[in-house]
C-alpha cells in the first residue's frame, strides 16, 4: 500500500497511488536540486484521459476488487468481484 506519511505530524496524508503521484508531479517542485527535477512530469497533459482511464478500472476492479471479494454476502457478487478482478 502506498502511503505519503508527513513526518512532522506523524500522520498519514494520503494513501491513493493516483493522487500521491498528482502530488509529488506538482507539489514538491521547491525541494527538486536543479531545473530538471522540476521539469519531470509524471501526469504529462497529453496522456491524462488514458492514465485517468486505466487508473479508473485498477482502482474499482483491482484495489476495490479485493474488498468486494472478501466482504461480499453472496456467491454473486463474491463471483462478480472475482471474475472483475
Amino acid at each position: 500500500m502506498p502511503i505519503l506519511w508527513d513526518r512532522e505530524r506523524a500522520t498519514i496524508v494520503n494513501n491513493e497511488s493516483s493522487e500521491i503521484i498528482r502530488m509529488l508531479n506538482r507539489e514538491f517542485d521547491a525541494f527538486c536540486r536543479d531545473a530538471a527535477g522540476r521539469s519531470l512530469d509524471l501526469y504529462p497533459e497529453r496522456l491524462r484521459a488514458e492514465i485517468d482511464a486505466v487508473n479508473e478500472t485498477v482502482y474499482h476492479d483491482v484495489n476495490n476488487g479485493v474488498y468486494k471479494a472478501g466482504f461480499a454476502t453472496s456467491q454473486e457478487a463474491y463471483e462478480e468481484a472475482v471474475t472483475r478482478l
